[in-house]
């Protein structure tokens, strides 16, 4: 009995089997990855299902959307920052989210301080303004440096005594 309590056992199913969180299902990253695209009926339904969506809510990406096609995973359209109601109580309201809410593929694209789709911010990007930009920086920056600038070169010439001393000068 004293020899089975001294020994030490470096088996680490116990160890491996009190993770925690861990263990339960869902919890790792591959858990949550797009399956294939439906086909059939029943493939839409448990896709919807496995996203939380009603059936008839589900409409899955485009297959021939090439950059934002991932399988199963569901289109939700354009939902931007300034879509959403800014008095609503969010989990984040950095992002305007709640917690376990499904985002779009575009979704980083389309948070507070990126674009919209609102109409609300006009934005100028017409070749005038777009000149007129171009010269507010590039006009100041060339009379700084007309005048910094010296046209004299002889004016920067150093005397140097050294010039014109080789010390080891080869005569032939």
């Amino acid at each position: 009995m004293l020899r089975k309590l001294s020994q030490r056992s470096f088996h680490t199913s116990r160890i491996l089997s009190m993770r925690g969180p861990l263990t339960f299902p869902g919890w790792y990253p591959r858990d949550h990855k797009p399956g294939p695209y439906p086909v059939t009926d029943e493939e839409r339904r448990a896709a919807a299902m496995k996203y939380g969506l009603r059936p008839e809510d589900y409409k899955p990406i485009d297959q021939d959307d090439v950059v934002r096609y991932a399988g199963d995973y569901p289109d939700f359209g354009i939902v931007t920052y300034l879509h959403k109601d800014p008095y609503e109580s969010w989990t984040d309201r950095l992002n305007r989210r709640n917690w376990g809410e499904m985002v779009s593929m575009d979704m980083m694209r389309h948070r507070g301080d990126r674009m919209s789709f609102t109409g609300l911010d006009e934005d100028d990007f017409t070749l005038v303004r777009t000149i007129i930009i171009f010269m507010k920086v590039l006009v100041p920056m060339g009379l700084i440096m007309w005048y910094c600038s010296d046209a004299d070169p002889s004016a920067l010439h150093w005397k140097n005594p050294s010039v014109g001393y080789t010390p080891f000068a080869v005569q032939y």
